[in-house]
């Protein structure tokens, strides 16, 4: 059963918890049988204890393969607000600087370069939310405190540069991609 809760940890396979709540099972009425043949009350106390330990393993066991479930979704969650978030400000990124790249060669005003300016944070923003997922994936395979803090001290940081980057946009449409892409961002 340990082997088989291992695997499941290790692998996240669903069958290998199956089949360690099924050793259990067999633990449990191979123990049930074994009293029968028992008859002093040291005997049967250890087989009452080793009862109560294989209810509780499986209860644990239960627990764990259920708030697994519930990480994996999590997990799931946090990774497509993260692909939408890098793919809208890559996409960002892409509209201001074709649009500072048009300015430029159009007026070479001071508008051109905060056009510039504008994409390039949106680039930051985008390397950033990719150094976020980095932090994360540390996390879940460590399961260490400092990684938790190191994601949430790049989110608001994230958070801090997709306002600034906002407050900077003057076409609706891209604040509306930005406010979007932020709300991916807090989701995360």
């Amino acid at each position: 059963a340990r082997i088989q809760e291992k695997n499941f940890i290790l692998r996240n396979d669903q069958a290998a918890a199956e089949t360690a709540g099924q050793y259990i099972k067999d633990i449990l009425q191979l123990s049930a049988k074994a009293a029968e043949g028992f008859s002093t009350k040291q005997s049967l106390d250890q087989l009452s204890q080793l009862e109560n330990s294989a209810n509780n393993y499986q209860q644990q066991l239960t627990d764990y393969v259920a708030q697994a479930g519930v990480n994996q979704e999590a997990q799931n969650q946090m990774e497509a607000a993260a692909r939408f978030a890098v793919k809208a400000l890559n996409e960002l990124q892409q509209q201001l600087s074709s649009q500072a790249v048009e300015q430029i060669r159009t007026t070479a005003d001071q508008r051109s370069i905060e056009a510039l300016q504008l994409s390039n944070l949106a680039s930051e923003a985008a390397q950033m939310m990719l150094a976020v997922r980095r932090d994360e994936k540390n996390f879940v395979l460590r399961q260490q405190q400092q990684d938790a803090a190191a994601v949430k001290a790049q989110i608001d940081t994230l958070s801090s540069q997709l306002s600034r980057l906002a407050n900077s946009l003057t076409d609706s449409a891209l604040k509306q991609r930005l406010y979007d892409t932020q709300q991916q961002v807090n989701n995360y």
